[in-house]
C-alpha cells in the first residue's frame, strides 16, 4: 500500500483543483477531455491515493488521515514552503502579464507589488499583507472596468489569481500552525478543500457562468449607466418621452410600408433575411439619429439601473421607498413609449398608403392585406408566442449594445481615433462615435432580428416570427385601409387589444432577461422581492394615475 510520506504534496497544493493560466477556451477545453477521459495519475498523487480510499471530499471517514501523520509531521513541511513558492511565482507572473500590467501602466507602485511576491520566503509573516494588497489591486483593475471595459481574457486572469490567492492562503495558515497541536486538522481540512476544488475544476457549466456573469456585470455597469436616461424624474421628461416616442412611430410607418414593398419581390429567403434585416437596420439607426425611441427596447438598459439599486435595498422604509419610486418612474416612462408608438403608428402607416388608395393603384392586395390581418389575430395566429420571441430578441440587441460599448472601451478606440484624426475634429468625432457605438451596432442586430426572423424561419422550417406592438400596429394600419368591406367593429376591437398586450409581452420578456442578468452578474439574491412587488402595486391601486402622469404635471 503506498505510504502516506510518499505522496506528492507539492504537485497537491500547487496545482490540483486550480485553473490554469493558458486561456479561457483552453480551460474549457481541458474541462470538457477531462470530464469524459480522466488525466492519468501515478501513484504518488494525492488525489489518486484519495480517490482509493474515500468515495467523495464528503466521506466522513476522511477524518482518519490524520492518524497517518501524527507521530512525524516534519516530512510535510518542505512540500508545503515549496507550493506556496511555486504559487507565489504564479501570482507573480500574472501580474506581469501584459494584459495586466497594461492596466498598471500608470502605477508602478502597484506593479512593484507581484515584483515583491515573489522575492518572499514562505512562511514568512509578512506574505499575509502582501496577499491583501495583491487582492486591492486586483479591485483597483475592476474599478477601471466601467471606463475602460474589459474582455473574457482579462475577466479569465483576474479570477485565476483569485483561485491562487485563495490557495495561498491555506498554505500560509498550515505553515502557521505546522508545529502547533491544531495542525492535523487544519491539515485533513485543507485535503478535503483541495479534493473538493479537484471536483469542481471537472465542471463546464459552473465555470461558464461564473466567467459569463463576471463579464456580464461589467457589461451592465456599461447599459446601467444608459439606462437611467429612460427613466423620466418630471413631467417634462415625461413629454419628450411620448414626443420621442411619436418619432419612433413615425419611422416605424415608413419601415412597415417598405417592407410590403419589397415583400412583392420573390426572392429566396436567405436574400430576404438581408433585404428586411437592412430595411429595419438603417431605420433603427434613423430612429435614434433623430432622438426618436422604439418602444421595449429600453428594458435591456433600464433593468441594469433597476438591479443597480435593488443591491442596496435594506430594511429601511426609506430605502423602499427609493427604489419603489424608481421603478414607479420605470413603469411610466415606458408605458409612454408604449403608447406613443401604439397609437401613432396606426394612423401614421394609413396616411402613407392612402395616396395610392387614391390613385386607385393600391399597395397591398386584397390577400396580402388579409394576412397582415390575420397574423395579427389572437386566435388566427402564434402573435403572442411570436411576440415573446421579438422580446427576447430585444433583450439580446440591448446585450449585444453593452458587449459593443465595453469592447469599444476596452480597445480604447476613442483616444485611437483621436490621435489618428488629431486636432478638433478628431475630437468632436471620437465623442461622437463613443456616445453612439453601442447603441448604433445594437440597433443594426436588432434591425436584422426583427426583419430576418420570419426567413430564418422558413429556413430552418420552425414557427419563427416577431411581433413588435410598433410594426403591429403600422402592420394593422396598412392592412385595415386595404381591405374591401368594413371590417366588423367586434374584430378591430380585438386585434387592437391583442396589438396592446403584445407590447406588454414585449416588455415583460425583454425586461425580465434583462433583469435576471444584471442580478445574476451582481450575486443578488433579492429576498425582499415580495414586499417591492407588494408596496409597487399598493402605490398603483392608491394612485392608478401615477402610471400615466408624472404628479408633478397635476400641480
Amino acid at each position: 500500500m503506498q505510504k502516506f510520506q510518499d505522496l506528492n504534496f507539492v504537485w497537491f497544493f500547487s496545482q490540483v483543483g486550480l485553473t490554469k493560466e493558458t486561456s479561457f477556451f483552453a480551460e474549457m477545453s481541458r474541462r470538457v477531455q477531462e470530464r469524459w477521459l480522466p488525466p492519468l495519475r501515478n501513484n504518488q498523487d494525492v488525489v489518486k491515493f484519495l480517490d482509493n480510499r474515500f468515495e467523495s471530499p464528503e466521506d466522513k471517514q476522511l477524518a482518519t488521515l490524520s492518524a497517518l501523520f501524527k507521530e512525524d509531521v516534519s516530512f510535510l513541511e518542505p512540500e508545503l514552503f515549496e507550493a506556496c513558492h511555486i504559487l507565489m511565482l504564479r501570482v507573480a507572473g500574472l501580474g506581469l502579464d501584459p494584459l495586466i500590467a497594461d492596466k498598471l501602466r500608470d502605477r508602478k507602485d502597484l506593479l512593484e507589488i507581484f515584483l515583491k511576491l515573489g522575492l518572499y520566503t514562505p512562511g514568512d509573516q509578512e506574505i499575509r499583507k502582501e496577499l491583501f494588497k495583491v487582492k486591492a489591486v486586483l479591485n483597483f483593475i475592476r474599478g477601471l472596468h466601467a471606463e475602460q471595459g474589459t474582455s473574457i481574457s482579462l475577466t479569465y486572469k483576474l479570477f485565476v489569481i483569485e483561485e491562487l490567492l485563495e490557495r495561498l492562503e491555506i498554505l500560509c495558515q498550515l505553515l502557521s500552525e505546522i508545529h502547533k497541536e491544531e495542525f492535523t486538522d487544519s491539515f485533513v481540512e485543507s485535503i478535503q478543500k483541495v479534493w473538493e476544488k479537484n471536483e469542481e475544476s471537472l465542471k463546464i457549466r459552473e465555470f461558464l457562468v461564473l466567467n459569463i456573469e463576471r463579464l456580464a456585470y461589467q457589461v451592465t455597469v456599461i447599459t446601467s449607466s444608459t439606462g437611467e436616461n429612460y427613466i423620466s424624474s418630471n413631467a417634462k421628461e415625461l413629454r419628450q418621452m411620448w414626443w420621442k416616442a411619436i418619432k419612433g412611430a413615425m419611422v416605424v410607418a415608413v419601415l412597415a410600408f417598405l417592407k410590403v414593398l419589397a415583400s412583392k419581390l420573390s426572392y429566396p429567403p436567405l436574400i430576404q433575411f438581408f433585404i428586411f434585416g437592412s430595411i429595419y437596420a438603417v431605420g433603427f439607426v434613423v430612429i435614434h439619429l433623430i432622438g426618436g425611441v422604439l418602444a421595449t427596447k429600453q428594458p435591456a438598459m433600464t433593468a441594469s439601473t433597476i438591479a443597480s439599486e435593488l443591491g442596496s435595498v435594506d430594511e429601511t422604509e426609506e430605502s423602499f421607498k427609493k427604489v419603489t419610486m424608481t421603478i414607479v418612474r420605470l413603469l411610466r416612462t415606458q408605458i409612454a413609449a408604449l403608447l406613443g408608438n401604439y397609437i401613432f403608428a396606426f394612423p401614421l402607416a394609413i396616411m402613407l398608403v392612402f395616396p395610392f388608395l387614391a390613385l386607385e393603384h393600391p399597395l397591398a392586395g386584397f390577400d396580402k392585406a388579409k394576412i397582415l390581418v390575420e397574423d395579427l389575430h389572437p386566435y388566427w395566429s402564434l402573435s403572442f408566442f411570436y411576440a415573446a420571441i421579438a422580446g427576447v430578441c430585444l433583450f439580446s440587441a440591448g446585450l449585444i449594445a453593452g458587449l459593443a460599448d465595453n469592447w469599444f472601451s476596452y480597445q480604447r478606440i476613442s483616444q485611437r481615433l483621436k490621435n489618428v484624426i488629431g486636432g478638433a475634429r478628431g475630437v468632436g468625432i471620437s465623442r461622437w462615435i463613443k456616445n453612439n457605438f453601442g447603441i448604433v451596432t445594437g440597433n443594426v442586430v436588432l434591425g436584422f432580428m426583427l426583419g430576418g426572423m420570419a426567413s430564418v424561419g422558413r429556413v430552418v422550417g420552425l414557427p419563427l416570427d416577431i411581433r413588435h406592438v410598433t410594426f403591429a400596429s403600422a402592420a394593422f394600419g396598412i392592412g385595415w385601409i386595404h381591405q374591401p368591406e368594413r371590417m366588423p367593429w367586434a374584430d378591430f376591437t380585438v386585434i387592437a387589444i391583442s396589438i396592446f398586450i403584445m407590447g406588454l409581452v414585449n416588455l415583460a420578456v425583454s425586461f425580465s432577461l434583462s433583469l435576471i442578468v444584471a442580478m445574476q452578474s451582481r450575486k443578488l439574491k433579492f429576498s425582499q422581492g415580495r414586499r417591492l412587488v407588494w408596496t409597487v402595486t399598493k402605490h398603483f391601486l392608491r394612485r392608478p394615475q401615477d402610471l400615466f402622469f408624472d404628479p408633478g404635471q397635476r400641480s
